[in-house]
């Protein structure tokens, strides 16, 4: 862990505790050392850490800031004698980040459904882990929010949805149809109960990912008949498990543009779909294309065309992104993009020399891209050496020889069998 002398302000010092704290490289020391800080935020993310010992845990369980106790409480890796412990504090938001936790037992959180606080029961409630008998207890509560958050529970019992399902509540019907275990019937009969639909009740309907396909298609029907059918438009393109053919059709929708953004959004929408909307007029449109993890290379090769330069500069950073295209944007006249293409580990070695072979002299962009190409780990100095133009020649040599390396030495550093008896190459990279 770097010390205090290393920086230039206090700020920067704290700053840098606060990214070493939520690290999950931090190692067992420096989680230790940072456990004492006497920032409460510093030892809340501490708390909060994955990574954090078992040790650390139980010291921090005692802190005297709740919001440290509310760290502990939420971590997955607490053993259980501390959450038990936490789960009697005096702070109910302690209570709550126990109630929420996944690694809590049954026995806590039937404990916790019955606190006096109405949040941490609906904590309970909302906990993945809670199992269906206390769910079934917590449907019977005298707050609507606690019964709302046992009714969308994916363990609430059938029985119990059913007889809610008669309710005339639409905060209550809701619940019912947003949770993922309701059944096809109760589906059916909260559709067909009223002649004019609560608009909020479809659109959870069609948020559901186990919506019946033939209620999706009920759904989009009814929404041309009714003039603010934007949501629950958006609701049926958002959804992953929404027929194809429903998409082809929200796609042709013209205004609003958010329910064109909700199918490029969508991670099962097909290959043909996202082609179509790569060629979209809003920018909206195509900047949430890229934010499909599914996004395939043929529609990034599209999005890498684009007349946008926002849209050309976030397709480097997408995960599907190819050496090929790559090398298709390192042609291109936007310094940032050439930055940033310099900067991809997947930029294949013909493409970065001829990025700088192509660099213009005494240029703030060219001192840039050099001092990145020369701070690559995966590319050999020879191959840095060739590619250089004429003008950075002198660069590249004075650069060698305040390190004190030759090309041979590089050379030997690149068989295996004598890595061992040449410097790093991290040091060399220096």
């Amino acid at each position: 862990m770097l010390q205090r002398e290393d920086f230039y302000s206090d700020l920067a010092y704290r700053n840098y505790l606060y990214s070493l704290s939520k690290s999950s490289l931090a190692t067992k020391a420096e989680l230790e050392y940072l456990s004492e800080h006497d920032d409460e935020v510093i030892r809340y993310h501490v708390s909060l850490n994955k990574n954090c010992p078992k040790s650390i845990l139980r010291k921090l369980s005692r802190d005297k800031s709740s919001l440290v106790r509310i760290g502990v409480g939420s971590n997955e890796n607490t053993p259980v004698m501390v959450l038990k412990k936490l789960s009697y504090d005096g702070d109910s938001n302690v209570r709550v980040s126990v109630g929420e936790n996944k690694s809590s037992t049954q026995l806590i959180l039937s404990r916790l459904a019955k606190d006096p606080d109405v949040e941490v029961r609906e904590a309970v409630a909302r906990n993945n882990s809670c199992p269906e008998y206390l769910i079934r207890e917590l449907c019977l509560d005298k707050n609507l929010k606690v019964v709302l958050a046992a009714l969308s529970h994916h363990h609430c019992p059938w029985d119990v949805l059913r007889n809610y399902s008669d309710s005339n509540s639409e905060d209550i019907l809701c619940s019912i149809v947003s949770n993922i275990s309701c059944p096809v019937d109760i589906f059916w009969s909260i559709y067909n109960r009223f002649d004019v639909k609560p608009l909020d009740i479809l659109e959870k309907m069609a948020k559901n990912c186990c919506c019946p396909k033939d209620l999706m298609y009920s759904l989009f029907e009814y929404g041309k008949n009714i003039r603010y059918n934007r949501f629950l438009y958006m609701s049926l393109g958002g959804n992953p498990t929404c027929p194809v053919d429903i998409l082809e059709q929200l796609v042709d929708i013209k205004q609003p543009e958010s329910v064109r953004e909700a199918v490029a959004g969508n991670l099962s929408s097909p290959d043909f779909i996202l082609k179509k909307l790569a060629f979209d007029p809003s920018f909206s449109v195509r900047r949430r294309l890229l934010m499909n993890c599914f996004c395939s290379n043929e529609v990034l090769k599209i999005l890498a065309k684009d007349f946008s330069q926002e849209i050309r500069y976030n397709v480097i950073f997408h995960s599907n992104c190819s050496s090929d295209i790559l090398d298709q944007l390192a042609d291109a006249s936007e310094d940032r993009i050439k930055i940033a293409v310099s900067r991809s580990p997947k930029t294949s070695q013909e493409t970065l020399k001829k990025i700088i072979s192509n660099l213009k002299p005494d240029s703030e962009t060219s001192e840039c891209i050099v001092n990145i190409i020369l701070s690559r780990r995966d590319l050999s100095l020879e191959t840095i050496q060739a590619g250089l133009s004429s003008c950075y020649k002198n660069q590249f040599e004075a650069w060698l020889k305040k390190n004190k390396l030759k090309l041979g030495d590089i050379l030997i550093f690149n068989t295996p069998s004598k890595k061992k008896n040449n410097k790093s190459l991290d040091l060399m990279r220096g």
